[in-house]
């Protein structure tokens, strides 16, 4: 059966529903889903088997025994192994038509912000407060519309921000203290009311995508799977929130002498060293490599990019250089030693 048959055949349901022309708009579309949890493992999921031709997730969590009664794409052999290659090996076994990107880090302002960017619609599957206004943040800034979702106990909430001029999370909540930042891990979640939301915040990405609108553009849905109660807010927008600076330049690649001894410490990281071998100290890591920057851009591999790369030179100067260079190169997880080796020696 060639390709082209064996896709059509694949989504055969979804044709009769929504047409040949709507299929391939949905295979043209490309999502960013924060978060590889509860609300990750189904939206992503849901997202592949509705259409969506590229798909991003990025989390930086591993699997735990506690995550498996409701992320059921993990299973107990896969306790320890990261939560995104592990989500895109289940996906990918079901559905062999999506392309699926991995970025197995927790996501911060830079570099791993730059994604957002390659992404038509942001999706929030976080349980983190300060992470979903910095998600908000970021959508404002690249002007992309993000679906919110939030969970707790047996209720959850949807909505969709940052679309066609319409609020901000910020509007919605504008005191950071009116976002719950207890977990589930210290309140406990069902996962009836995590399949519902996320299957909500599908929907709402699909009407993005294919439509052009939603409902819940200016609304906030809270739902409770207890006592079957849906509640539409109104939400009031704020024009001061529509528009936002944020710093992503290579300052917040920075980090100290006292944290490159830490990553010194593991093995996960990959260390490139500028400088030329005659300068000291040597720094001793397995997974260290010496290139010079002139020479970074052709000994750099594709199947490095979602690694977290430390650059380090004697003063700092050249780090800058190679970061520009790797994020060109389409790097979003670099960093480079503040005041470079030199820093080490004053501590």
């Amino acid at each position: 059966m060639l390709k082209k048959e064996k896709y059509n055949h694949y989504f055969n349901r979804q044709i009769h529903l929504i047409g040949s022309e709507n299929l391939l708009k949905l295979k043209k579309s490309k999502a960013l889903v924060i978060g590889a949890g509860g609300l990750g493992c189904n939206v992503s999921h849901q997202l592949a088997n509705n259409g969506i031709g590229l798909i991003g997730i990025m989390d930086g969590d591993k699997i735990a025994l506690s995550n498996l009664h409701r992320q059921k794409n993990y299973q107990e052999k896969d306790i320890g192994l990261k939560k995104t290659s592990t989500l895109i090996k289940s996906i990918k076994q079901n559905n062999p038509f999506v392309v699926l990107n991995d970025y197995p880090y927790f996501l911060t302002q830079s570099p791993s912000a730059k994604v957002f960017k390659e992404y038509d619609v942001i999706i929030d599957c976080t349980d983190n407060q300060e992470i979903k206004y910095l998600i908000n943040d970021l959508c404002v800034y690249f002007k992309k519309p993000f679906v919110f979702g939030a969970i707790q106990q047996h209720e959850g909430q949807v909505s969709v921000f940052n679309f066609n001029n319409g609020p901000t999370l910020r509007c919605a909540f504008p005191d950071v203290n009116q976002l719950t930042d207890i977990s589930c891990e210290q309140l406990g979640t069902m996962e009836i009311i995590t399949s519902t939301i996320a299957s909500m915040q599908v929907v709402e990405c699909l009407n993005l995508l294919l439509k052009k609108r939603s409902k819940l553009n200016g609304n906030l849905l809270h739902v409770n799977v207890l006592d079957h109660t849906n509640t539409l807010f109104k939400i009031k927008k704020n024009s001061t929130n529509l528009s936002i600076k944020l710093d992503l330049n290579l300052k917040n690649s920075l980090i100290s002498a006292n944290d490159f001894d830490k990553a010194l410490k593991l093995e996960e990281h990959q260390f490139i060293d500028l400088r030329k071998i005659t300068e000291t100290p040597k720094i001793r890591h397995k997974n260290l490599r010496r290139i010079s920057v002139d020479k970074l851009k052709q000994n750099m591999s594709k199947k490095d990019i979602s690694n977290k790369i430390i650059v380090f030179c004697q003063s700092g100067k050249r780090s800058s250089k190679a970061i520009k260079i790797l994020e060109d190169l389409g790097y979003e997880n670099t960093f480079q030693l503040k005041g470079g080796i030199n820093s080490l020696t004053k501590q």
